[in-house]
């Protein structure tokens, strides 16, 4: 049998569950919860745009959160990108999707590094003149 929980015993149940929970914090203003996703258009296979910006990536919906992020746009904000009139893809956060980048085999996501590393070469001796 399924109980009905009131909203102020789950705001307590939340008050107990987190140490740094404070009242006025953001769980408190769902505006801070979940600001409105951002639309994003997708064009081809490698370019995204919102806002004036456009990047062109082999993954241009993180690379656009890059962007954004560097743009000073709030990180927590949601970002939706569509293609045409449909939604291709949701980012729960610009935040999250600018520490993205796909992995090597194109099977998932790993953290984004600036700059990467070659690779290891060896030294060899130079002959003589």
């Amino acid at each position: 049998m399924l109980q009905k929980v009131k909203p102020a015993a789950i705001r307590a149940w939340r008050a107990s569950a987190f140490v740094n929970w404070q009242v006025g914090g953001a769980e408190d203003s769902p505006s801070q919860v979940s600001p409105q996703a951002t639309r994003a258009e997708l064009i081809g296979s490698d370019v995204c745009t919102a806002f004036g910006l456009t990047a062109r990536n082999h993954s241009p919906v993180l690379a656009l959160c890059r962007a954004l992020i560097e743009a000073e746009h709030n990180p927590a904000t949601p970002l939706d990108a569509y293609r045409g009139d449909v939604l291709c893809l949701r980012v729960r956060s610009i935040g999250e999707g600018a520490r993205l980048e796909v992995n090597t085999k194109g099977t998932g996501f790993i953290a984004h590094r600036a700059v990467r590393a070659g690779p290891l070469v060896r030294k060899t001796e130079r002959a003589g003149p």
